[in-house]
């Protein structure tokens, strides 16, 4: 049998794309091209096309790819974890047609490749992850708000039932891996990988350093009200330059300095971002204590249907898929599925 050497990795987001792309990029054994700006295309066109979704996909369904996989002795990996997930931080009211966008992506690429790798984590963590980093780009809304507002990117991006039907409809195999396993052992996770996709891991010459795109849990808070403050200033530049109240008497405002509002709003998107991730702990209780706010997160609790979303398209997929030998992550995941349910409120 002929061994695979075509490999497309398509995410989940927030599941350690950033180190698997780097792993193969400095490696001597792959040759890897990221597909980021191709999937940030596809999120452009949609929201352009937003009024007629179902005749943009018709026309790019027929659009012929810029480029696929090339003539190499090396194993080739197109990477991007754009082609399952989209739409965790911004345009929530286009969270209605992940499904078109993955099914559109699956359709282009899918006849391209031997093997499909998705590395999933655990569905919790994953919703909290995704919260951080919509607050890494800027955003403010509290958790609750956040799991209200994005309700449906979360079901979408993370029903896993849906994603794989997409993509096994092509003679390529589905490989599902779980982040946890290269967080607890990488040689098990290396081992599985080379198992199930029938392919060497990526080796180097060169010493490697693994990169990521880590969730600061303990910062959270602290960032969700950095940012509000930081959204409040912009707000009151952009809407309230006609007139200043000074002393209780209404008096004709001051334009704002040019660069005033671009800089609260890079602040807020880049700013605070940058100064979380580099935070000390003696640094963190003394914001604390300023912003008054509880150090430690609060459980997250999720309504009920998103609850039996996950256990019916993520949790008992997964206990469904035979190839999905670990257990013991399963378990986890559905223990955190579990505690997360939070009771209807009335």
């Amino acid at each position: 049998m002929k061994k695979p050497k075509k490999l497309i990795h398509i995410g989940l987001a927030k599941s350690m794309s950033s180190t698997l792309q780097m792993l193969w990029t400095d490696s001597d054994n792959y040759v890897e091209k990221n597909l980021k700006e191709i999937t940030d295309k596809t999120d452009s066109f949609f929201n352009e096309y937003r009024n007629d979704i179902d005749g943009l996909v018709a026309q790019l369904e027929g659009t012929p790819l810029p480029f696929g996989f090339e003539a190499n002795d090396k194993l080739q990996v197109l990477s991007g974890e754009g082609l399952a997930s989209s739409w965790l931080c911004h345009s929530p009211e286009l969270s209605e047609h992940i499904p078109k966008r993955q099914k559109l992506l699956a359709t282009m690429f899918g006849p391209l490749a031997d093997k499909i790798l998705i590395v999933i984590r655990n569905p919790i963590d994953w919703i909290r992850s995704a919260y951080s980093q919509s607050l890494k780009e800027g955003g403010s809304l509290g958790p609750d708000k956040y799991i209200s507002d994005f309700r449906v990117s979360i079901e979408k991006n993370l029903d896993l039932r849906a994603l794989v039907t997409y993509w096994e409809q092509f003679e390529a195999e589905v490989v599902i891996l779980p982040m946890e396993l290269f967080k607890e052992n990488e040689e098990s996770f290396w081992i599985a990988y080379e198992r199930m996709l029938k392919m060497s891991r990526p080796e180097s010459s060169r010493s490697q350093k693994v990169v990521a795109n880590p969730s600061f849990y303990e910062t959270l808070e602290i960032h969700q009200s950095i940012n509000k403050i930081l959204s409040i200033l912009e707000t009151a530049c952009v809407e309230n330059e006609e007139y200043l109240v000074v002393d209780g008497v209404k008096m004709r405002n001051i334009p704002v300095v040019d660069g005033v509002i671009e800089g609260l709003k890079s602040a807020r998107e880049w700013g605070s971002r940058s100064a979380m991730e580099r935070l000390k702990s003696d640094q963190i209780l003394e914001l604390t204590e300023l912003l008054s706010r509880t150090k430690e997160p609060g459980r997250l609790e999720l309504p009920t249907e998103l609850t039996e979303h996950l256990q019916k398209n993520f949790i008992d997929y997964l206990g469904e898929t035979a190839s999905f030998a670990f257990g013991q992550i399963l378990e986890k995941y559905q223990q955190s599925v579990i505690s997360s349910y939070c009771e209807p409120k009335y």
